[in-house]
């Protein structure tokens, strides 16, 4: 049986250490930018950065005090404008690693999507607590064809001077751009909800982590 209160320690930690550091990093590229290229000769995978941060900070502009003091209307913005150029399956497979070929269709459904509204919260914790990073875009590396391209770009927060680097990486799902995972200064997300979903599974199972982090998902919807 998994151990429930060991889960929950360490989903807190998640939520208030490196990974929340990332996720706010990941809100803040999304919705202001430093330099965003001109549509017409970005990239395709830009575009979805772009298209998505211009969306993103026009409805901050005209909603930011209703959003800071409604959180489920903030979690339906993310549900309308992020979460569509998000590939959660493949985050949620790779997440789980070698335990998703474990896992039933049932486990491998509960947990993408429980594992999608943890992200969610954490999005919307980044969203309140923007405190003025800026973005610039680089150039992109990308020829006609590709398949798996990362967008790169440099997070500037006030009083630092050093940039902080910041890769998307976004494949081509469907005709469509994806992110599947972003690298903060060569750190994954992926690989960091990896590494502790796995020691929680080795300590219990699929399922008793799935159950923990509904049921933790459930408490801080309803809190």
């Amino acid at each position: 049986m998994v151990d429930n209160y060991i889960i929950e320690i360490n989903l807190e930690k998640l939520q208030k250490g490196q990974l929340m550091n990332i996720l706010r990093t990941l809100i803040a590229a999304l919705l202001f930018s430093f330099y965003i290229p001109t549509l017409a000769a970005a990239s395709p995978p830009e575009k979805v950065i772009v298209d998505t941060s211009e969306r993103m900070l026009d409805i901050i502009r005209k909603e930011g005090d209703a959003l800071r003091e409604n959180r489920e209307k903030v979690y339906k913005v993310i549900d309308e404008v992020i979460n569509p150029h998000i590939d959660f399956e493949r985050m949620s497979r790779w997440v789980l690693g070698k335990y998703w070929r474990k896992a039933t269709a049932e486990q491998k459904s509960r947990f993408t999507k429980e594992f999608r509204f943890l992200l969610m919260r954490t999005y919307a914790t980044a969203i309140t607590e923007y405190s003025g990073e800026k973005i610039k875009y680089l150039p992109v590396r990308f020829k006609t064809g590709d398949t798996d391209v990362s967008v790169r770009t440099e997070l500037r927060q006030p009083g630092n001077p050093n940039p902080i680097p910041v890769h998307y990486r976004l494949h081509k799902l469907n005709g469509q751009w994806k992110v599947y995972d972003i690298v903060i200064e060569g750190v994954s997300l992926v690989s960091n909800y990896r590494s502790s979903f796995s020691t929680q599974i080795k300590r219990g199972s699929i399922q008793g982590l799935i159950d923990t982090l509904a049921e933790h998902n459930k408490k801080k919807r309803a809190g």
